[in-house]
This record gives C-alpha cells, sequence and structure tokens, in this order.
C-alpha cells in the first residue's frame, strides 16, 4: 500500500471527523466564487450602471473572504493535527519514516482540499445565477440574469485555494518534524495554554468593560478617544472576562453547596472549568468577532431600512426643482406624458421668499454663552395658506397643525434639528430680516423635524400669515420650487433619465446659503441609496454568514473532540446509575455556556455600538437591528443543538 492510497483510506475512515469543516470550507470556496463571479460579468456590471466601482468592491470583497478562509483553514487544520498527534506517533512507532508521514499527512490534506475546492466551485456555479438575482433584488437592479460560465472566476478561485491548501497541507506535513515522539503520545494531556484566573484581574476586566461603555454612550470626549479607546478596553476586558472572571463566577457558584451537590452539578461544574480555562481564547476572540461582525451587518442594515423606510418622508414629492420663470414646467410634463405607467398624480408649487434669519439657539451646551439667536443665513418664507395646501397632499395629517394667530407666530420645519443636542424650538422666538429691512420677531407656535418638499432643497422653513408674506415680500428675494408625485416612482428609472437631461443646472457651492440643491428626485435617491446600501447589505450578510458558519464549526470541532476525551467519565457515570437524562442535561448546560456566554457579550457590545449610532444619527435603529440579532442568533442556536446532539451521541457510544 503506498502512501497515497493509505492516506485516501484515512480521510474516507475519518470523514465523519471532518465532514463539517468540508462543508464550511465548501461554503467558502462557493461564495468567493460568486463574488469573483460578479467581478467578470459584464451582464451584471451592465445592469448595474452607475456602480462603476461595483468590480472593485467585490474584488475587495473576495479578497476578506479568502484572508478570512485562510486563517479558518488554517486555525482547523491546526486543530485537527492536534487531535492526531497520538495516531501520527503511532505511525512512527510502527517505523515510518518522518518523511513518509509528513507526504502522508501533506497528501490527506490536499485530497480534503482538492473535493472542497472541486465541490465549491461546481456549487458556485450552479448557484451564482440565483445569488446574483438575489443580489440584484437586493440592490433593486431591474433585469433577468442568464446563466453564465465565467472561466476567469474559476481559474482565480481554484488559484488562490489551491495556494491556500497548498500551504496548510505543508505546515501539516511539517508537524512530525517538529514534535518527539514523546509528545505526540503525550498530546491529548496537554491543553492551550491560559492565564490564571485571578480575581484582581477578573474583576479589572469587568470594570474595563463598563468603562469602555461609559466611554462610548456618557462620556464627553472626540470621536476617535471613543473609537481607539473603547476599541483597547474592550478587547482587553474580554479577553479577562473569559480567562479570569468567568472561572472566578464558577468557582464562587460552587460555593452554593445545595445547587453545587445536586445530581451531577458538581461534575458538570468542574467540566466546565476546564473547558473555559481550554478555550477562554478562543471564546473572547468569537465574542469580540460576533460584535464586529454584527455591528458591521447592521450598520448595513440600518442604511438599508433607512433608505427603504424613511425615503418616503424625506422625499414627500417625487421630483422636486428651483424655477422662477415656469418655463421649466412645460418640458417636465411632456416627458412625464411619455410614461403613462408612471402618470402625474399631483403637483405643488411653494413660493418661497429666501432671505436673511436666524433660528432660536436651543444648543443645549451653548445656551450659557451665547444670545438668544443663532447666526444670520438664509431661511425660506413661505406663506401659510400654501404651505397648509402642501402639508394636505404630502402628509394629509394638516389638522395636528395649528393655524397662526397673528403676525407675531410662526411654524418652523426644519432637517437640521438632533433633538440630542437641541431643545425644541416651540415656544421660543425665531427672527426674519427682508431684502427691504422689515424685521420681525417670530414666537414658533408648531415645530416639526422633517422635510416639507424634498430633501436638501431648501433651508429652514419658516411658515408666516399672507398678509406678513406681502410685506415681507420683494422681487429678488422670490424663490420657486415646483415638485410633482407620479405613480410607481420607485421603477420609474427611465422617466428620471430624460428629466436628467433638462433639469437646472446645480450652481457651484460657495457658502452654506448655497447648500441646497436646484433638483431633487425621490426616484433617483431610492436607486442610488438601494444600490449602494443594498451592495452593503449583501456583502456583509454573505461575509457574517461566512463568519457564523466557521466559528461555529471551530467551537463544534473542539467539544466533539472533548467529547472523544470525556467518554470514559461518561461511562462511569452510566455505571454507577446516573440516567441518560442526566448525562444530557449536564451536557446541555455545559454547551449552552460554551455557545451562550461568546454570543451574549457580543450581542452586549455591539447593542452599546448601536446605541452610539443611534445617538449621532438621531434615528431609531431597532427594527434593523433587531432582525439582524434574530437571523443571526437563530444560525448560531442550530450549531449549539447540533453540537449537544453529536456531543450525547460521542459520549453515549459502547
Amino acid at each position: 500500500m503506498n502512501l497515497a492510497s493509505l492516506a485516501y483510506k484515512n480521510v474516507k475512515r475519518n470523514f465523519y471527523n471532518y465532514f463539517l469543516y468540508f462543508i464550511s470550507v465548501v461554503f467558502n470556496i462557493m461564495l468567493y466564487f460568486t463574488f469573483a463571479s460578479v467581478q467578470y460579468n459584464d451582464q451584471v456590471l451592465k445592469m448595474a450602471e452607475g456602480m462603476d466601482k461595483l468590480s472593485k468592491v467585490f474584488k475587495g470583497a473576495s479578497i476578506m473572504i479568502a484572508l478570512f478562509a485562510a486563517l479558518f483553514i488554517w486555525y482547523s487544520s491546526s486543530f485537527f493535527i492536534k487531535k492526531r498527534k497520538k495516531e501520527i506517533g503511532l505511525y512512527s512507532l510502527l517505523g515510518l519514516k518522518k518523511s513518509q508521514i509528513g507526504k502522508m499527512l501533506f497528501y490527506e490534506n490536499l485530497v480534503i482540499g482538492g473535493l472542497a475546492l472541486i465541490v465549491g466551485i461546481v456549487l458556485g456555479t450552479l448557484l451564482s445565477k440565483g445569488f446574483i438575482m438575489l443580489m440584484m433584488k437586493v440592490m433593486a437592479v431591474d433585469g433577468l440574469v442568464t446563466f453564465k460560465l465565467i472561466p476567469k472566476a474559476m481559474i482565480q478561485t481554484a488559484i488562490v485555494f489551491t495556494i491556500l491548501f497548498f500551504l496548510t497541507s505543508t505546515y501539516g506535513a511539517s508537524t512530525i518534524y517538529r514534535y518527539k515522539l514523546i509528545q505526540l503520545f503525550k498530546a491529548d494531556k496537554t491543553g492551550e495554554k491560559q492565564p490564571k484566573a485571578s480575581s484582581i484581574f477578573a474583576i479589572i476586566s469587568v470594570i474595563m468593560i463598563v468603562l469602555c461603555y461609559l466611554l462610548v454612550l456618557k462620556f464627553e470626549v472626540g470621536f476617535m478617544v471613543k473609537l481607539v479607546g473603547g476599541l483597547i478596553l474592550a478587547v482587553i476586558g474580554t479577553f479577562g472576562v473569559f480567562s479570569s472572571f468567568t472561572i472566578f463566577a464558577i468557582k464562587i457558584s460552587k460555593k452554593n453547596k445545595k445547587k453545587h451537590y445536586k445530581n451531577i452539578n458538581m461534575i458538570g461544574s468542574s467540566q466546565l472549568l476546564y473547558r473555559i480555562k481550554a478555550n477562554a481564547r478562543t471564546l473572547a476572540t468569537i465574542a469580540l468577532l460576533t460584535a464586529t461582525t454584527l455591528t458591521c451587518m447592521g450598520t448595513a442594515a440600518v442604511f438599508y431600512y433607512d433608505v427603504t423606510a424613511n425615503i418616503s418622508k424625506e422625499f414627500p414629492v417625487t421630483m422636486a426643482y428651483h424655477d422662477n420663470s415656469k418655463e421649466l414646467d412645460k418640458k417636465v410634463e411632456d416627458i412625464i406624458a411619455r410614461y403613462p405607467e408612471h402618470k402625474k398624480e399631483d403637483t405643488v408649487e411653494a413660493n418661497f421668499l429666501k432671505i436673511s434669519g436666524s433660528m432660536p439657539n436651543t444648543h443645549k451646551d451653548e445656551r450659557k454663552t451665547k444670545g438668544p439667536f443663532n447666526k444670520l443665513y438664509k431661511v425660506f418664507v413661505l406663506k401659510e395658506s400654501e404651505f397648509r395646501d402642501i402639508y394636505k397632499k404630502t402628509r394629509k395629517d394638516i389638522d395636528k397643525i395649528p393655524k397662526l394667530s397673528n403676525e407675531n407666530e410662526t411654524i418652523i420645519f426644519t432637517e437640521f434639528f438632533n433633538n440630542k443636542f437641541e431643545d425644541t424650538y416651540k415656544g421660543k422666538t425665531a427672527k426674519v430680516i427682508s431684502n427691504n429691512k422689515l424685521k420681525k420677531d417670530l414666537k414658533v407656535k408648531y415645530f416639526e423635524n422633517s422635510t416639507l418638499i424634498s430633501k436638501n432643497v431648501t433651508g429652514d422653513i419658516v411658515v408666516v400669515k399672507d398678509n406678513l408674506y406681502d410685506k415681507l415680500y420683494s422681487k429678488d428675494s422670490f424663490y420657486r420650487i415646483k415638485g410633482y408625485m407620479i405613480k410607481s416612482p420607485r421603477k420609474a428609472k427611465a422617466l428620471e433619465e430624460d428629466l436628467q437631461k433638462i433639469k437646472p443646472k446645480q450652481p457651484p457651492i460657495k457658502s452654506f446659503d448655497d447648500s441646497y440643491y436646484v433638483y431633487s428626485s425621490y426616484t433617483s435617491q431610492y436607486i442610488g441609496g438601494m444600490m449602494g446600501t443594498g451592495m452593503l447589505v449583501f456583502i456583509g450578510g454573505a461575509i457574517g454568514l461566512i463568519f457564523l458558519i466557521s466559528t461555529g464549526s471551530i467551537i463544534f470541532f473542539k467539544q466533539l473532540s472533548e467529547a472523544e476525551d470525556d467518554k470514559g467519565m461518561y461511562k462511569i457515570l452510566r455505571k454507577i446509575g446516573v440516567s441518560s437524562k442526566l448525562i444530557k442535561g449536564s451536557i446541555r448546560k455545559q454547551m449552552l455556556f460554551i455557545f451562550g456566554s461568546p454570543l451574549v457579550l457580543g450581542i452586549i457590545h455591539s447593542l452599546v455600538a448601536f446605541t452610539f449610532l443611534s445617538d449621532m444619527l438621531n434615528k431609531n435603529l431597532f427594527t434593523p437591528i433587531f432582525t439582524t440579532f434574530v437571523v443571526y442568533a437563530v444560525i448560531y442556536i442550530f450549531y449549539y443543538f447540533l453540537t449537544v446532539y453529536y456531543y450525547t451521541n460521542i459520549v453515549n457510544e459502547k
């Protein structure tokens, strides 16, 4: 029997142990191939026109997948080699030369890698169309993708993973040269070297995590201080929690004699203590990576949700533009008429006065150092009758807005308000100064932090009584905005392209008073937002799924390896009369802690990050974040039940 056939038989015999590893590697290869396919798929790039950097983005994502796959395969290979050290020692004891054993290990790794590569590319080819169609759906890009073989993607995937498998196979083959025979036979007696459990460091680690949360959420310091300082505290504190605090907490729990000596809790606690010590670095790393992955995936989901859920609030009018002469209206309506599927449903017209004014100084941290008003800048004054007509068409709930009683009252609409840093304008005083030098202080009767017509086409809007508007009016301050509402604006890409050809030219922005747009479009914003955030969601979801499957597999491998070592102990327990129900209950509790602790800590870390993000964006992010957490946790819990099932079967083998 030659070494190649021996390697093949070893792989066949041990394939049960390698199965989840094999599936995880296949999934890595399949997604890498899919991303590489997008890079070279002219059909996709053409349909996603306007995303001229799409190919580069997916190339970067492919590199990230390859790097993570490299770490996972390297770690897993090291784990499997460690598990087989006694077997390797036996080969050496039977007379095989180190070079022969090295070649055999090299062949084994190459066989597994080669099979995974073939299966991954085949599945990637078969499923790539489905993945790409899903991506296009998420990005709101219309078009039918036909099945297409991408030879460049196949070659690139084969080269990258062949190099990767060659390097890990070489590393595995070198194992025999790094250990003496006695070390190989004692391999199962050694565990991961971990810091000793220290009650002082246990307390310090918890304090560091609390300080991290306070720094991010409460302390008034710069963004970079929060980012860097929070990251350092979180990393050190997390490793301290798993290497010291959990061990310290388990030892303290043993002092509860009634609970400790109930059923087989004493044995379960001792085993759990050993598992935490042996897996502290792994669990801490998984907790930090879980927090990072959830934060990245959740952030992408937040921006995607913001586009889908809030765009109608920010762009209540489909398209709006500035044109004092009304010459553009006829051209716009002629273009809309060419698209009956997007027929005109309504129009709005706002005749603003663009004059100097100021809002109340309501900044919470500046109230004592400044006067009652902010600095003067350009505001947009609108007569009440026009305002109420526009609001009926865009919002419909006009009854909630009180009518102005006299010329000294106003209604304010602004897009630039943050309730974290500012108090409400209601009840405060605003100021306007017309071009003919008429000054007026106005008490704010109603205030709304939202868009009236379309985002960024105006600054702060000051609504006044019609007769005051007439007094403030001057020809050179007149600023007219026309808006149209059409049917099915999300699918009006062709119509939008025609409108882009005749839209008003945006003048250069020289100051803050020129920072608004002369043309704004719901359709353009929706398509651009969906393409950008949809791509982030797809890439973030794919990479997050790879991480989740890989880390879940790592915990699975380690626990099943420990199950092999624990078979003898559980055999003794059964002989002395411990029921299978108690044994399975003990296993469930141990696995729950092993799987649950990094997940829970990772979720808490990411919740802190999202709380900070929510305050910074001044938005309620509960829905997208909760959805992300639930999807992530469901897959993670699947690995927990899978591990419990296989662990129980192993220790119950006769």
